[in-house]
């Protein structure tokens, strides 16, 4: 609460303006510079009552993919979906999977594929990024996904999809430092029931 104003606004969301809530719901629309797939995103915890509630807000979304953030997550800083699973807390279907609301569920369209992780993947050089995938795509684990090539068109680097798994979404300009994000991979989930 001592930090900067970006830190200061995000203390006082969590901490006083969400106290006591039963759910918490960001709508994040993505950056401008990213192309996004349809996805919503939920955290996996050790309290498994929380995690519940947490899959079933998330479900709640005509997505096509729900991203359970692996538990190591917690750890790290800077997601609502993480900062709020540590207070225990998690528009309008799940309003009605809360009891809120008491009219029907809105009727899925996409195949909510579950998945358990989310991979980002960043740039090796700096230079510009030519993509071969769009997101919501299906990836192959070292499948190339796009690569990186300096100003004469000559190629620096291959970007390789990590795990097997879909394209969450992709950056749409070209120029990329080394090391800055590029694009970012679903893992799905390893169980006989994964599209739900």
């Amino acid at each position: 609460k001592d930090g900067t104003f970006s830190e200061v606004l995000c203390d006082a969301l969590m901490n006083e303006w969400c106290a006591g809530a039963d759910c918490y719901i960001d709508l994040h629309g993505g950056d401008l510079r990213e192309n996004v797939s349809k996805f919503s995103i939920y955290q996996r915890t050790d309290d498994a009552d929380l995690e519940a509630r947490g899959r079933m807000m998330a479900m709640c979304f005509d997505a096509e993919l729900v991203v359970g953030l692996p538990n190591d997550h917690m750890e790290r800083p800077g997601r609502p979906p993480t900062g709020f699973a540590r207070h225990g807390e998690g528009v309008l279907n799940v309003a009605r999977t809360l009891g809120i609301l008491g009219t029907p569920q809105t009727p899925f369209r996409n195949a909510r594929v579950a998945c358990r992780d989310y991979l980002w993947v960043d740039c090796p050089v700096a230079g510009e990024f030519h993509a071969e995938i769009e997101p919501g795509m299906r990836v192959e684990k070292d499948q190339r996904l796009g690569t990186i090539r300096d100003l004469f068109g000559d190629t620096l680097a291959e970007i390789a999809a990590p795990e097997t798994g879909f394209l969450l979404w992709r950056m749409t300009h070209p120029s990329i430092a080394k090391g800055a994000p590029v694009l970012a991979v679903a893992v799905e989930e390893a169980l006989p029931s994964a599209r739900l």
